[in-house]
């Protein structure tokens, strides 16, 4: 087995990479609010990648997996989330001050930005970043 969260709550794992184990590569169960962030999993040769059982609900967040070899028990809830990184610049490439961003999920949620700032000293050949928005991919939702 690659990762076993056992009645956990509110633990995070990061920059972790879990490859074909002989179980389940990352298991929940009985777990909670756990986040798996920024990490792989690959290849399981005989368990599924995620295993969710026992009322679990927990976050994979800007972590590459197989999300078709996801399994529960149906009592469990897996949210898959991706983090999005905005740069923005003008058609001549220069950075945009002050740019705002809204984006809508396949949901239907909105998510704003605050506004961009120039990174430095404010020079016109600096970048200018949004703060990281939060977004979902795919929230897989079993049970009552």
């Amino acid at each position: 087995m690659g990762y076993y969260f056992n009645q956990s709550q509110n633990c995070t794992l990061v920059n972790s990479q879990s490859i074909n184990s002989t179980s389940h590569e990352i298991y929940f169960y009985d777990s909670r609010d756990n986040d798996i962030v920024d990490s792989t999993v690959t290849n399981n040769v005989s368990g599924n990648d995620v295993y969710s059982s026992t009322s679990s609900w927990n976050y994979l967040v800007n972590t590459s997996v197989n999300e078709s070899n996801f399994g529960d028990d149906t009592t469990s809830n897996i949210s898959l989330q991706w983090y999005l990184d905005l740069f923005v610049q003008d058609n001549e490439t220069i950075p945009v001050a002050g740019a705002s961003i809204w984006l809508n999920d396949t949901f239907n949620n909105n998510y704003t930005s605050s506004t961009a700032a120039m990174q430095g000293q404010g020079s016109t050949s600096q970048n200018s970043f949004l703060p990281r928005l939060q977004g979902h991919s795919i929230i897989i939702t079993r049970g009552t």
